[in-house]
């Protein structure tokens, strides 16, 4: 951050410590907006939000464990709105591909951030779909065609 700009001399001088790198106007407009972010989930309710992506969660396992060549991996009962899942035969790199080349749906492939539990579950990698207040059931019976699609594809 600058303290002194003059035309009458050749060498401005800056603020010290932190100050000399902190940006100019603040982001206003987005600050305003960053609070109907807030505002939205709380005005729902954070238990209505749990409630419903426990369900989500509940559906489309559901729907995995009636697919062959699917292992769902970790099945606690209290757990976040994720499923990680490992396909027989298919390399999670190879499916993730796959997903990003004929579907809008955004897979995370890889060890994610969990080297020593893969580890000690022998896996190299695998998949993890997501699931959020913003989903739908429909949504997960589409992830679920093309997870079907994907499996028919790369055999």
């Amino acid at each position: 951050m600058v303290d002194i700009v003059s035309s009458a001399r050749l060498v401005s001088s800056f603020k010290s410590d932190y100050q000399k790198f902190k940006g100019g106007t603040h982001a206003f407009v987005e600050i305003i907006g960053f609070s109907s972010v807030i505002d939205y989930p709380n005005n729902i309710g954070r238990q209505k939000i749990s409630d419903y992506e426990e369900g989500l969660l509940h559906y489309a396992a559901a729907k995995f464990l009636a697919m062959d060549r699917v292992r769902i991996i970790g099945s606690a009962p209290q757990k976040e709105p994720l499923i990680s899942f490992a396909l027989d035969s298919i390399s999670a790199k190879k499916a993730e591909t796959w997903f990003n080349e004929h579907t809008g749906i955004v897979l995370r492939a890889g060890q994610l951030s969990a080297q020593p539990l893969m580890k000690s579950l022998a896996l190299e990698r695998v998949l993890r779909i997501s699931f959020g207040y913003f989903n739908t059931h429909h949504e997960v019976d589409q992830f679920i065609e093309a997870l079907q699609e994907c499996i028919r594809a790369k055999g």
